[in-house]
């Protein structure tokens, strides 16, 4: 009796050390590409500088490819407002991933006008445009100009002006 039972352990052990090996082995027939990334590249920046969206990434080659850690570094990206749009693509290479953020940036301001200004000179309302020539455009910034300036002729009895910023 004790025989038997040492015999079916002996048989069930050799079976599942059989079962070990040979899925081992079928893991290295396939090989599959490691999670790790091995270089990261910056498209479309014109006059964003390379290094200065290197320093916000936190993503770095030798890093494991975590879609948390890309989300949040979009997320960063886009905090500084100077890109209008975001991608990151994924292509696989030897030993690894290469991340690739694709980048459109906002223009940046060239030029400001003002038309249509004869009730209150142009250097009074110059002064209160928080939007400044050869910064990005940010509408957030545009929106802010838009109020002074409503604001301004508000106060010298103009209520019922209206004021419409254009990108040209």
């Amino acid at each position: 009796m004790q025989n038997r039972q040492l015999k079916k352990k002996l048989i069930w052990g050799l079976s599942l050390f059989l079962f070990i090996l040979t899925s081992k082995g079928l893991a290295q027939d396939s090989p599959t590409v490691p999670s790790i990334i091995q270089e990261i590249i910056f498209e479309g920046n014109q006059t964003v500088e390379t290094e200065t969206i290197d320093f916000l990434v936190k993503t770095a080659p030798g890093a494991v490819l975590n879609p948390t850690y890309i989300r949040r570094d979009v997320k960063t990206l886009y905090a500084t407002g100077l890109f209008d749009d975001i991608r990151v693509e994924t292509k696989q290479v030897e030993n690894g991933y290469q991340l690739v953020f694709i980048l459109k940036e906002r223009p940046v301001i060239q030029d400001i006008v003002i038309t249509g200004s004869d009730a209150i000179g142009l250097n009074t309302l110059k002064e209160e445009l928080t939007v400044k020539k050869g910064k990005h455009y940010d509408p957030v910034t545009v929106r802010e100009s838009v109020s002074k300036l409503e604001d301004k002729y508000r106060e010298k009895g103009f209520h019922f002006i209206t004021i419409t910023p254009r990108l040209v």
